[in-house]
C-alpha cells in the first residue's frame, strides 16, 4: 500500500470535519487553504510587469512555495530561470523587452520539461495557439483566482 500524499491527507481532513458537505469549497479551495499552511518543496518563477500584481501575487508564492524568484519582463525572467532553474514558471504574457511567450520559448530550449503557467489579461486565440505549441500547462485570465492557480500547481505536481 502507498503511503499518503499530502493532499491525500487533506482531503481526508477536509472529508472529516465535513468540510465537503458545506457545500462552499471545491478540492482545489481545500488544497489551496492548506498549502498557506504546508509550504510545497518546490522553487517557482514569477514573471510580471505590473508592479502592483508583481508584489500581491509574489507574498501569495512566498506563502507556498519554499523559494520564490520574482521577475519585472521576460529578459530577467530568463536571467533567474538560467540562474536558479526554478521547478515552475508562472509568467505574463504581454511584457516589455520580451514576452511571456518568447521567454518560454527560450527556456524550453533549456528545459523542456519545466511546467509553465500563463497569466493573462487578454483571452487571445492566438496567445492560447502559442500557448498549446510551447507546451504550457495552463492560461489563466486576470485576476487570476488563487483557487484556481491552487489547483493548476496541485495537479501539475501531485505524486
Amino acid at each position: 500500500m502507498r503511503e499518503p500524499s499530502a493532499e491525500d491527507l487533506i482531503l481526508g481532513f477536509a472529508q472529516n470535519v465535513r468540510i465537503n458537505q458545506i457545500g462552499k469549497f471545491r478540492k482545489s479551495n481545500i488544497i489551496g487553504h492548506f498549502n498557506m499552511i504546508l509550504k510545497l518543496d518546490l522553487a517557482v518563477l514569477f514573471v510580471e510587469d505590473e508592479e502592483t500584481i508583481l508584489d500581491c501575487m509574489g507574498v501569495y508564492f512566498k506563502r507556498r512555495f519554499r523559494d520564490v524568484y520574482l521577475a519585472a519582463d521576460g529578459v530577467e525572467g530568463l536571467e533567474k530561470f538560467k540562474e536558479h532553474r526554478p521547478d515552475l514558471i508562472v509568467t505574463d504574457v504581454e511584457m516589455p523587452k520580451l514576452d511571456g511567450i518568447e521567454m518560454s520559448k527560450e527556456i524550453r530550449k533549456i528545459s523542456p520539461d519545466t511546467p509553465i503557467i500563463f497569466t493573462t489579461a487578454y483571452n487571445e486565440d492566438a496567445q492560447v495557439e502559442a500557448g498549446k505549441e510551447i507546451g504550457v500547462a495552463a492560461h489563466l485570465l486576470k485576476p487570476v483566482d488563487y483557487s484556481d492557480l491552487d489547483g493548476v500547481i496541485a495537479s501539475l505536481f501531485k505524486k
